[in-house]
């Protein structure tokens, strides 16, 4: 017996139609005609191909050939995000580490790794909790990109520009079957601070500053909706996704969640 929402043999407007309408029926709470199936596919999808991630990340052709074999085989519900090269500049507004990429500082089929240290200083709270996340970037991107010229110049003058990928790569998904699940996303205000100041100096601050530290959560919160939202419009996909990352009481004692993380949530 064929199991509903699995024939194949339809054309790919009406698979499109189908797995659209089975992730809007889900996001919005109802009931769908079966689960969707959707996964993070980016660090799979350039070995399955037989691909260099270093290739996956700096060659269109190669990129969208990963994309099609991986989909057109597994037949998933959609796509994660949306098609687009890597770009480690850009790379720093949800993840404000240094970097070190495949190719130049680690072998051509290694994933890119972040590398987690100190780059914002207890000195830097007061900027942070006045100025918000996207000045706090901007001052501390010399530290976060030392490998580029004038990168506070660049920054701004590339962050005006389209960022979510050539609107032909996201025709093709179109054609092949497969909507996205989402539109735009960001880092929680806790998980960035966290990601700057560095997870040992970050625990200390819990308890040595916590007062500074949820002001400038707080400060944080509308800025990353807007980014978040902002992604949302560029795209058409009316969904968005905030990670949380560093928040659970796994990783932190449930009083800081409950106190901090939680009320960040639920704002958010």
């Amino acid at each position: 017996m064929q199991e509903v929402g699995f024939n194949m043999n339809l054309e790919p407007e009406e698979l499109y139609k189908q797995r659209k309408e089975r992730i809007e029926a889900t996001t919005n709470l109802k009931v769908p005609d079966r689960v969707p199936v959707i996964f993070s596919e980016n660090e799979f999808v350039w070995g399955f191909a037989n691909i260099s991630q270093l290739e996956f990340m700096t060659d269109n052709e190669k990129m969208m050939m990963a994309y099609e074999k991986l989909f057109k085989t597994f037949q998933q519900d959609a796509a994660y995000f949306g098609p687009s090269l890597f770009d480690p500049l850009f790379n720093v507004i949800p993840s404000p580490c240094i970097i070190k990429m495949p190719g130049k500082d680690l072998p051509e089929e290694s994933p890119f790794q972040l590398v987690e240290t100190e780059i914002m200083t207890e000195d830097d709270y007061k900027f942070a909790s006045k100025k918000g996340y996207f000045r706090t970037l901007v001052k501390l991107l010399p530290k976060l990109r030392p490998e580029i010229p004038d990168v506070q110049k660049i920054f701004t003058e590339q962050i005006t520009q389209t960022i979510r990928g050539s609107p032909s790569n996201k025709g093709k998904f179109k054609k092949w079957g497969f909507p996205f699940w989402g539109g735009g996303g960001m880092e929680s205000p806790f998980s960035l601070l966290c990601l700057m100041r560095s997870y040992e100096k970050f625990c200390l601050d819990m308890y040595r500053r916590r007062d500074v530290v949820k002001q400038t959560v707080d400060k944080f919160i509308p800025e990353i909706v807007r980014m978040a939202l902002g992604g949302v419009k560029a795209s058409g996909v009316p969904r968005a996704q905030i990670g949380l990352h560093r928040e659970s009481s796994s990783t932190f004692s449930l009083k800081i969640f409950e106190e901090i993380a939680f009320p960040m949530i639920k704002k958010l």
